[in-house]
């Protein structure tokens, strides 16, 4: 794909946010829309973004970590899109989808950074760089009819990233982080179960998805202070309506609080 036309399509999917708009996916007009083409379309959106100090970029979030749809969809490694400042909510118990189009909520591990981590790097050197965790909620969205969307028009979406909600960190050592593979969890909506999870089902826990992503190759390295959200624990995400109250519970591995939400 030629600047000119990465451009565009960034100009439109931001302009798709801000009006609560769909799209034709760029798979459906353009020909051989790789991946690569979508992280190009992604860094032109993010530097739309964060142009004149708007927004700041303060991390990653990991998407498709379920390993199973891997070979129908054609992928070899998760995906991966910018975490913006604008979108982190510290235990907040009540969130605004209101500027969203059509939101879906994951269960999901989030690591916060306290050194960098390169390209490339195996678990042992992203464990020991991780400062605290915490479970916590992704807010997906997404500007195509019907989240009809390939792997590159994700990527190019935003990731279909939101917002993060995040739960009560925890200071952890690499034993802690490691054992976030054996961690269960439990979704509840209205107070009813939706669906239940384990750390192991996000390509075997939570580093092991980081390391995936570091080892592909539109990777970016992770930086000080970054916060990663590692993938849905319930094997994808979940429609919900305005004024749902959602509730993620851990059970086994590291401890967790409960965190809830509501969506209004």
């Amino acid at each position: 794909m030629m600047v000119p036309q990465i451009e565009a399509l960034a100009k439109e999917l931001v302009w798709a946010r801000d009006t609560r708009t769909t799209l034709v996916p760029p798979s459906k007009r353009i020909d051989g829309f790789t991946l690569a083409n979508g992280y190009a379309v992604s860094a032109a959106v993010a530097a739309r973004r964060t142009g004149a100090g708007r927004r700041r970029i303060v991390g990653q979030k990991i998407g498709l970590t379920y390993r199973a749809i891997w070979d129908r969809i054609g992928l070899e490694y998760p995906l991966w899109a910018p975490v913006y400042d604008d979108g982190i909510h510290q235990g907040a118990d009540e969130i605004s989808v209101a500027a969203l189009l059509a939101p879906k909520i994951e269960i999901e591990v989030i690591l916060g950074f306290g050194r960098p981590v390169p390209v490339g790097a195996q678990w042992e050197q992203i464990a020991d760089a991780v400062g605290w965790a915490a479970l916590g909620f992704e807010i997906v969205d997404c500007h195509y009819p019907g989240w009809a969307l390939t792997p590159p028009d994700m990527v190019a979406d935003f990731g279909c990233h939101a917002a993060l909600v995040v739960g009560a960190r925890r200071r952890v050592t690499t034993e802690d982080v490691l054992g976030l593979s054996d961690m269960k969890v439990t979704l509840q909506c209205d107070g009813e179960d939706v669906a239940t999870g384990a750390g192991a089902d996000v390509l075997g826990g939570p580093i092991e998805a980081v390391r995936a992503v570091l080892a592909s190759p539109e990777a970016s390295p992770v930086r000080v202070g970054d916060v990663i959200a590692t993938g849905a624990l319930t094997r994808g995400a979940h429609g919900s309506a305005l004024g749902n109250c959602w509730t993620a519970r851990a059970h086994e591995g590291p401890s967790f609080d409960p965190v809830k939400v509501r969506l209004t």
